[in-house]
């Protein structure tokens, strides 16, 4: 579920290797509108389907409808994953470990650097906890919005050094220039939101 969710190839992986490996199910994407999010969550509970994964913009709001989340999505604060069992939803989140094992097997040092995000969603929460957990020294949040993204650095701000700024700021281009990795967590240049990009060459 998500908003938009066309773009998604979700379902192509999915159902391909249900069909692989001889399982009876079936990867359907729904598109859920913010504004429906109870409503999508409490049909999902009563028609006997297994789990969802959850992406933009859903991560974060959809935990409040859940029955339980595991201590990672706690940490994060966000849930790109539900199973459900007995009618009850579980919220669990994968992101953290699947943006952080493909740096780690590229040998990308993490230790003791400094990250720049772009983004201060339920993604970026996710990017922010992988990269503390693997030791960064300094992260900065590049937004639209720095009042918002504030409010999610200080729920990490006891853990890093972490900082906010303008992506259309000078002080951006300085922390840009001083960064050892760059993360895009927005939805800008995805699928469906192509012509859109932020503003770093």
């Amino acid at each position: 579920i998500g908003h938009p969710v066309s773009q998604s190839f979700s379902p192509k992986i999915h159902n391909y290797l249900f069909e692989k490996y001889d399982i009876d199910a079936v990867y359907v994407s729904y598109d859920v509108n913010p504004d429906r999010v109870k409503e999508g969550i409490e049909g999902i509970r009563h028609l006997g389907i297994m789990g969802t994964n959850v992406t933009i913009p859903h991560k974060v709001n959809i935990i409040k409808y859940l029955d339980s989340i595991d201590d990672n999505a706690k940490l994060i604060g966000a849930v790109n994953t539900v199973h459900i069992k007995d009618g009850k939803l579980y919220g669990y989140n994968t992101d953290a470990i699947g943006f952080i094992n493909p740096l780690l097997k590229e040998n990308v040092e993490i230790k003791d650097k400094t990250a720049v995000i772009l983004g201060a969603g339920g993604a970026c929460r996710a990017v922010v906890c992988g990269l503390i957990k693997q030791g960064i020294k300094n992260i900065v949040l590049a937004v639209r919005n720095p009042a918002k993204a504030q409010l999610l650095a200080n729920d990490f701000n006891d853990l890093v050094d972490i900082k906010v700024c303008d992506w259309h700021s000078e002080e951006f281009k300085q922390y840009l220039a001083q960064a050892d990795l760059l993360v895009n967590t927005t939805p800008l240049g995805m699928e469906g939101n192509i012509d859109s990009k932020p503003p770093v060459d």
